[in-house]
């Protein structure tokens, strides 16, 4: 043969040369068909052979990530796990719920995500990059002012349910609540500051487990098999105190640490009932809110002096689109009266973390811990190049 000739895909001109081989940049995943022949000096042409090729890269356990030392990553524990601290630029961009990197970034408010951090255990513990938007809403309240009656009533502080268990993010968002309570016909989260009702329903929840239909009955869906199922602690204080100290607030929120303790009696009043360990419980769920100690480990070094430096990590710099920063964390305080609610949920604004009634709205920005079946097949990190799971 005097010449070999290459062409990648179904159309366009082939590439002649000397060479037996030709190098083509591939992403990951995706599908290529090469076609090639040969041609002696006479001019004479072979025929045309073609074969189809999905290259991969070689998979990554997430352990394996943290040996690699990228940028911004921790290696020591930090509240538990290994964490990426810094700025925007940190690389812990990952797509999820699709093996398409070019799909992940057209599509950034669905697919887009960030490691906050891995677990010893090789768990990739994710935060989703946009808020969620549903219903021409990027808002939602962490609950209502709905009151429990009757025999219902001791269930709830007051009969008014705000614990994290309770609330209606959280039950949207893994799937339990159907929109409807006691005496009510439409559950709503609340209104919004010109009175408008805002509803949640649960097209995030809907979107995660939902898979193929195989034989007409919907199968759960791959992506959703790798979200594991966590122990999420919650409580019923959060100090506005020691808010620019990681290792005091990673004690509070895991049960650890005694903080004081508030009630409302009456109403308008707040009185200091004890110093107590006030978050020992914890519900089994796939999805969450993050952790105000979350937003603390992000800052390096963990412990940001003031609201200024919190601003400066990535965690900070993530926008929700409606009120720029405003968004939910797991975290209630209570002692914080707003028409006698007695209880503010945590909200995250700019660098400062703060109290929000519970039926004011914010952007609702998930967070869920995968399996260590997770494995990294390609990217960089980068939002240019997100990293992509197998």
């Amino acid at each position: 043969p005097y010449q070999y000739c290459f062409r990648n895909g179904d159309s366009g001109n082939f590439e002649c040369g000397t060479s037996k081989t030709k190098e083509y940049t591939v992403t990951s995943g995706e599908t290529y068909t090469i076609y090639a022949y040969v041609m002696d000096k006479a001019g004479n042409v072979s025929s045309t052979l073609n074969k189809s090729v999905t290259p991969k890269n070689p998979e990554m356990t997430p352990l394996e990530l943290v040996a690699k030392k990228p940028q911004g990553l921790t290696q020591n524990l930090v509240g538990g796990m290994y964490r990426y601290q810094g700025t925007d630029n940190v690389p812990n961009w990952i797509c999820f719920g699709t093996k398409n990197q070019n799909q992940c970034k057209s599509e950034y408010d669905k697919y887009m995500y960030r490691i906050i951090g891995i677990t010893p255990e090789g768990q990739m513990y994710l935060l989703k990059e946009t808020t969620l938007k549903e219903e021409n809403t990027k808002r939602f309240s962490w609950d209502t002012q709905y009151k429990l009656t009757g025999p219902e009533y001791s269930k709830c502080t007051n009969g008014i349910c705000h614990e994290w268990n309770e609330a209606n993010i959280f039950q949207r968002i893994n799937g339990i609540s159907n929109g409807t309570q006691p005496g009510e016909s439409s559950y709503f989260t609340g209104t919004n500051y010109t009175g408008t009702d805002i509803f949640v329903d649960s097209t995030y929840y809907d979107y995660l487990k939902s898979g193929d239909k195989i034989n007409g009955e919907e199968k759960e869906s791959d992506w959703y098999k790798l979200i594991n199922t966590h122990s999420w602690y919650y409580g019923d204080t959060t100090e506005l105190d020691n808010l620019y100290n990681g290792d005091y607030m990673y004690a509070i929120e895991t049960g650890n640490a005694k903080t004081t303790h508030y009630i409302q009696k009456p109403v308008g009043s707040t009185t200091i009932v004890e110093e107590k360990y006030q978050w020992t419980k914890t519900v089994p769920a796939k999805i969450s809110l993050m952790y105000v100690h979350d937003i603390l480990y992000a800052y390096p070094g963990g412990n940001p002096s003031s609201a200024e430096d919190r601003k400066n990590c990535w965690i900070a710099t993530l926008k929700d689109g409606y009120d720029n920063y405003t968004w939910e964390n797991l975290s209630t305080r209570t002692g914080w009266d707003d028409e006698g609610l007695g209880v503010g949920a945590m909200a995250f604004n700019k660098g400062y973390i703060e109290d929000n009634a519970t039926y004011n709205p914010g952007g609702v920005r998930p967070v869920f811990y995968l399996t260590s079946e997770a494995r990294i097949t390609g990217g960089e990190g980068t939002q240019s190049l997100p990293y992509i799971l197998g």
